[in-house]
C-alpha cells in the first residue's frame, strides 16, 4: 500500500491536499471579495453593509450573520450565498492549520484565543461523535448549539479519523441545512414581529460578546499556567545539571 492511500484510509490528509485547500480559501475570498465591490458599485444599499455582515458572522456564527443581513434588508438567497461561502472559506483557512498543528499558533494573540477555543470545543465532542462517523456530524453542525458550527465540525471529523473529503463534505452539507433553517426562521420571525427579532438579534450578540470574553479569559490563564510550568521545569533542569556538575 502506498503512502497516499495509507492517508486517506487513515484520515490524515496529504501536504498537497491541504495546499489545494489553503489555495481554495485564496480563491473563494478573491471571488467574495469582486462580489462585494461589484454590489457596491453598481448597486448600492443595503450591500455596503455585506463586510459588516461577515464581521458579524465571524464573531457570532451564522445566526448573529443572517439576523444582521435580515436587519439590513438584504435578501435571502444572497445572504444564503454570504453566509455559505464565508463559512467554507473559514473551514478551508482553519482546518489546514489544524492538521500542520495549531499549538505554534495558538500562542499568538487574538488568534491563538480562537484556535485554542475551537481546538478545546472539538475535543470536547471528540469521543461523542466518534461512533456516528458522517452522518454524526451532519446533525452535529445542523443543530443550532454553541461551538457546533462547521469549523469545529470539520476539526472533529479530523480527531474521529474520517478522511478529509468526507469530513469537509459532511459539515458543509450540515452547514448548508443550518443555513436555510435560520433564514427561515428569521423570516418568519421578523413576519410575525420585527421588535422581538431585533431583541432576539441582541440576544444572540450578547452570547456572542460573553463566549468571546470568556475564551479571552480562559487562553490568557492557560498561557499563564503554561509560562509557570514551563519556568519550573527549566530551573528543574538546571538544578539536576548543577547537583551532576557538584557531583563530579
Amino acid at each position: 500500500m502506498n503512502k497516499t492511500q495509507s492517508e486517506n484510509m487513515t484520515g490524515e490528509p496529504s501536504p498537497k491536499l491541504l495546499r489545494f485547500l489553503m489555495n481554495l480559501a485564496h480563491s473563494l475570498l478573491i471571488v467574495l471579495l469582486c462580489v462585494w465591490a461589484f454590489l457596491l458599485y453598481y448597486v448600492g444599499r443595503p450591500y455596503d453593509k455585506t463586510f459588516v455582515a461577515a464581521v458579524f458572522q465571524l464573531f457570532g456564527g451564522r445566526a448573529l450573520g443572517v439576523g444582521y443581513g435580515f436587519k439590513q434588508g438584504l435578501p435571502p438567497s444572497f445572504m444564503f450565498f454570504q453566509v455559505a461561502l464565508v463559512d467554507f472559506i473559514l473551514m478551508l483557512y482553519i482546518y489546514p492549520l489544524f492538521v500542520r498543528g495549531y499549538q505554534h499558533l495558538a500562542t499568538m494573540p487574538m488568534v491563538g484565543s480562537y484556535l485554542d477555543n475551537i481546538h478545546k470545543a472539538a475535543m470536547s465532542h471528540k469521543k461523542r461523535m466518534a461512533p456516528y462517523g458522517a452522518m454524526g456530524l451532519v446533525a452535529f453542525v445542523i443543530f443550532p448549539f454553541w461551538s457546533t458550527g462547521c469549523v469545529v465540525g470539520s476539526v472533529v471529523g479530523y480527531l474521529i479519523g474520517l478522511p478529509t473529503w468526507l469530513s469537509l463534505s459532511s459539515v458543509t452539507i450540515g452547514n448548508i441545512a443550518a443555513i436555510i433553517a435560520w433564514i427561515a426562521f428569521y423570516e418568519r420571525l421578523t413576519e410575525w414581529n420585527e421588535h422581538f427579532a431585533h431583541i432576539f438579534l441582541l440576544i444572540i450578540l450578547a452570547v456572542a460578546i460573553a463566549g468571546f470574553i470568556a475564551a479571552r479569559i480562559r487562553h490568557f490563564y492557560a498561557l499563564k499556567q503554561y509560562s509557570l510550568s514551563d519556568r519550573t521545569e527549566q530551573k528543574g533542569d538546571a538544578t539536576d545539571e548543577n547537583n551532576t556538575i557538584s557531583g563530579q
